[in-house]
C-alpha cells in the first residue's frame, strides 16, 4: 500500500499511459462498514467498465484492464490495512496504483487520458513530505519527514562537521554555549555565542562549511519541491541562508542545538512551522491574486491557465471543487480545445490544469467559498508576468 504524500500525487503523471481509471472511496478500519468496502469497490469498478466502453474500449478489454483492481475485492489483507480514504488508479498498460488518504473520500470514478487528482487536494497540504537539515559546527544531518514520522537519511553525503569539511581542528575556547529557550520541545538547547567576536571572525569559514552542505544537498534534493527546514542555533541561520541555493527553504528555522534534539523533538518543531507556513502561504497567494487581478501576473481564464501550467509558469492555482469543463490540451500545438459537451478523448480541463500545475511544483488549492470572492471557477498566480 502506497503512503499518501504530495510527491506521490505528482508522480501519478508519470505512472502509465491512457486510458486512466481513477477511483475514490471512503474506507474503514473496523466493523461492518469495513466489510462493505469490497462491495463499494465492486460498484465503482462496474461504473468504470461502462465509462471505458464509452471511451471506445471493448468490454473484454475493459474487464482485463480492471482485473488487478478486481482481484483486490477478495484480498482480506488489503482491506485490513486501510486509512480513511482510498484513491486507486488503473493505467492503460495495466499498472495499478493505490494511495491511502487520511480523510474520507466521496465515492467517485472517472476515466480519461490523465489521472484525476482534485479529490486529493484537500488532504495534500497536511501530508506533504519535508526535510530537516540539522546543522551544528560539530555535525550535519539530513532528515526526511512525512505523516509516518521523521527519520535520518544516513547516506546523505553531508560533511561530518566544520573541522571535517575544512580539514582543521577547532581551537579550544573559540565558541561558548549557554542554555536558551528554543522551538525544540522537552530539551535544553545549547545556543552558541561568540567570545571576543570569535564567531564573527570565523564567518567566512562557517559560510564555506555551509556551502559544502548546500552542495551535498543539491545531490539529494535536485528533483524535490518539498520544504526544507534549517535546525540550528539562531546565529547560524542567516549564514546558512547566504549559502543556500535550494529554492524551498522555509523562512523560519528550528532554533536550538540540534545535537541535543531527538527526531521526535525535531518533528514536533517542524510540523508547527509547516502548519504556520502552509496557512500563511495560502493566504499570501490568495491576497496576491486579488491584488494583482487584471494584470499579466494572474489569470482566471481556464484555457490560458492550462497552457501556462504545462509550460511550468503557474506558481499557485485555486480551483473550485464543483467546476467542470471538457476539452483537451494538444501538446504538439501548445493550445487547448474546449467543448460545451464531452467529446471522445476529452478530460476535465480543471483536472488537467491541477495535475499539470502540481507536476511543475506549483501550489494547488481547492478554493473555499470565502476565497477569491468574485472569481467564479479558477485563478492562477504566475511565476513571472506574461509581458516579461
Amino acid at each position: 500500500m502506497d503512503t499518501f504524500t504530495l510527491t506521490d500525487v505528482r508522480r501519478l503523471t508519470f505512472s502509465g499511459p491512457p486510458p486512466v481509471v481513477s477511483l475514490f472511496m471512503p474506507t474503514h478500519r473496523v466493523g461492518e462498514q469495513m466489510q462493505q468496502d469490497p462491495i463499494r469497490l465492486k460498484n465503482l469498478l462496474t461504473r468504470a467498465e461502462s465509462l471505458l466502453e464509452e471511451h471506445g474500449v471493448r468490454p473484454v478489454e475493459a474487464r482485463e484492464l480492471l482485473e488487478p483492481a478486481t482481484d483486490l475485492q477478495a484480498d482480506a489483507g488489503f482491506w485490513k490495512d486501510q486509512a480513511d480514504g482510498l484513491a486507486m488508479y488503473v493505467f492503460g498498460d495495466g499498472t495499478l496504483r493505490y494511495l491511502q488518504v487520511p480523510m474520507p473520500l466521496e465515492a467517485a470514478v472517472c476515466v480519461g487520458r490523465t489521472p484525476c487528482v482534485r479529490p486529493l487536494l484537500a488532504a495534500v497540504s497536511s501530508q506533504r513530505a519535508y526535510y530537516v537539515v540539522a546543522v551544528s559546527l560539530n555535525q550535519a544531518r539530513l532528515f526526511r519527514g512525512s505523516r509516518e514520522g521523521l527519520s535520518e537519511l544516513p547516506r546523505a553525503p553531508l560533511p561530518e562537521g566544520m573541522s571535517d569539511a575544512l580539514h582543521y581542528d577547532e581551537p579550544q575556547g573559540m565558541l561558548g554555549a549557554h542554555t536558551g529557550q528554543t522551538a525544540l520541545r522537552g530539551k535544553e538547547s545549547a545556543v552558541f555565542h561568540g567570545q571576543g567576536g570569535a564567531v564573527d571572525a570565523r564567518k567566512d569559514d562557517i559560510l564555506a562549511y555551509f556551502r559544502l552542505i548546500d552542495r551535498a544537498l543539491r545531490k539529494v534534493l535536485h528533483n524535490e519541491h518539498a520544504p526544507l527546514i534549517f535546525a540550528g542555533v539562531d546565529s547560524l541561520l542567516p549564514l546558512y541562508r547566504r549559502a543556500n541555493t535550494y529554492p524551498h527553504l522555509l523562512d523560519a528555522g528550528i532554533a536550538g542545538n540540534p545535537d541535543r534534539a531527538t527526531p521526535a523533538d525535531l518533528r514536533a518543531a517542524a510540523e508547527t512551522l509547516l502548519a504556520a507556513s502552509s496557512d500563511g502561504e495560502r493566504k499570501r497567494d490568495a491576497e496576491t491574486i486579488a491584488a494583482k487581478s487584471a494584470t499579466a501576473w494572474t489569470s482566471t481564464r481556464l484555457e490560458e491557465i492550462v497552457t501556462a501550467a504545462y509550460q511550468g509558469r503557474v506558481a499557485a492555482l485555486f480551483v473550485r471543487p464543483e467546476a467542470h469543463r471538457w476539452g483537451r490540451y494538444v501538446v504538439d500545438r501548445g493550445r487547448v480545445e474546449s467543448h460545451a459537451d464531452r467529446q471522445p478523448g476529452d478530460d476535465d480541463l480543471f483536472e488537467v490544469a491541477a495535475q499539470a500545475a502540481l507536476a511543475s511544483g506549483a501550489r494547488v488549492y481547492v478554493a473555499q467559498p470565502d476565497e477569491l470572492v468574485g472569481i467564479a471557477e479558477v485563478a492562477a498566480l504566475y511565476r513571472y508576468s506574461l509581458t516579461d
